[in-house]
Order: C-alpha cells, then structure tokens, then sequence
C-alpha cells in the first residue's frame, strides 16, 4: 500500500530550546494511502522529558502502548461496533534479535529494516 497525498507542517521549537530541544516542537503530517485509508502522524518533543507513545486506530479495534513506563507493553481493543470491546495486553517478541536493542522501541529498526527490504 503506497501513499497518494501527503500533507504536513511543524510548530518551530520555541518550548523545547528551553530544555536543550533543537528539533521542532511539534509536527502533522496527514497521509492518503491508494486504499482511501488516511493515517495521521504527529509527533512531539517539549518538556523535560520524552513519551514514548504509539497508537493505532482501525475498524475492529485500536492499539497502543504504555505511555510513561512499561513502554514495550501493548494494550491491544478489540471491537466490532456494539460489542463489548475485548482487551489484550502483551509484550511483543521479535524475531529478529537485533530490532530490541535499537531506539524508540524498535520504531528506528523497523523503518530501515522495511526500506531496505
């Protein structure tokens, strides 16, 4: 599946110099894939310290992590609409080693790991 519109803007770092940031405070970047599936990505980094936080909206359900502590925890809903949701809360294992020990909870493997795939 392969993006068809990508739009983005960044907020300049004005909150975060005060921590020693230099990158920007905060950004959007909103994506059509060629499915009509729209993702929203925004990331952020002011304040003394950084969160770790990803979240996964779908049709049946939604995931994310552990936000403050436990980051490698995933707390995955399940839900079909007017269904009581059903909750499961896990620790992914990777098979492949090297991923555990790389930043943002292997967010910086994987990007590359896919790219060069």
């Amino acid at each position: 599946m392969k993006p068809v519109s990508v739009n983005g803007f960044v907020v300049p770092n004005k909150l975060g110099r005060k921590f020693g940031r230099k990158g920007n405070d905060w950004g959007i970047l909103i994506i059509k894939m060629e499915n009509d599936a729209i993702l929203r990505i925004i990331s952020w980094s002011v304040g003394p310290h950084d969160s770790l936080w990803f979240c996964i909206y779908g049709t049946d359900g939604m995931m994310e992590n552990n936000r403050w502590k436990d980051t490698n925890v995933l707390n995955v809903h399940f839900q079909k609409s007017f269904e009581k949701p059903k909750l499961k809360r896990y620790i992914p294992e990777y098979k492949i080693k090297k991923a555990s020990k790389t930043g943002h909870g292997v967010a910086d493997f994987f990007v590359l790991y896919d790219f060069i795939n």
